[in-house]
């Protein structure tokens, strides 16, 4: 039976004065369950860092007790339901205060059970599925680049290249339910999970990714990228890593 065999998670503040990146790791191994939530505080609005924080953990609380599992064959619908608990702590969280109405996050989450795993994620906080030393997966972020790229206006080179810190959609007090981009996949033994913010995904080139992907030693890799985002990061950065075996 498949599972995560190895987990790594990885982290920092940056040159920002606050942390405003939030993230987790469960496992439940009777339920042969686990996934990696990571959110990411919309700066600019006060509430980030709060926002993020009780995202991941109101949804966290979601996947460990609630009963919706049970009675929701659809794994993709099921996970699209976590958002309503979040929605509403961000709501009972601004009543109490008001400076942060305008909070908002971005999310994405892995969710493995028994031999698939399902992607989730909202804003430009990025999921990457590593095989055989290749990217099988990644997700598209939700900014104006790749919204041009989903409209067939621009490549997907041109919209990788294109920097930004604007999003299209996030988990927010100010929105509607979040619409939450999706993808199941059958999981393979020593296949690799990334799962980051964009303090993370936007300083890592094309190299980076594949001599990660097919590193035999994933700790040193992951040293070597650490050190890397502690010298050129501009903003907090998160990430977790999840091996399947």
């Amino acid at each position: 039976m498949l599972k995560i065999s190895r987990s790594i998670t990885f982290s920092g503040i940056g040159p920002r004065s606050q942390m405003q990146d939030a993230g987790l790791f469960r496992k439940i191994p009777l339920q042969n369950k686990s996934w990696s939530i990571v959110c990411d505080g919309i700066g600019g609005q006060l509430g980030g860092a709060e926002a993020a924080d009780i995202c991941v953990s109101e949804y966290d609380k979601f996947l460990s007790t609630s009963l919706a599992r049970k009675m929701v064959a659809n794994t993709i619908d099921f996970l699209k339901l976590g958002m309503l608990p979040v929605l509403d702590a961000f709501y009972n969280h601004v009543q109490h205060n008001q400076t942060h109405e305008h909070m908002g996050c971005t999310f994405a989450l892995a969710y493995l059970e028994n031999d698939k795993v399902s992607f989730c994620w909202c804003g430009d906080s990025r999921i990457y599925l590593f095989r055989k030393g290749k990217i099988k997966f990644k997700s598209l972020p939700h900014n104006p680049s790749f919204d041009s790229y989903r409209e067939g206006q621009t490549s997907l080179r041109q919209a990788e290249a294109k920097k930004t810190n604007i999003i299209t959609r996030s988990i927010s007090v100010d929105t509607a339910f979040p619409i939450l981009e999706c993808k199941q996949m059958k999981i393979e033994s020593g296949d690799r999970i990334l799962v980051c913010t964009d303090g993370v995904w936007n300083k890592l080139t094309r190299n980076d990714l594949h001599s990660f992907a097919s590193s035999a030693n994933l700790n040193i890799k992951l040293k070597l990228i650490e050190k890397k985002l502690a010298a050129v990061a501009d903003d907090n950065y998160w990430g977790w890593v999840g091996e399947v075996k």
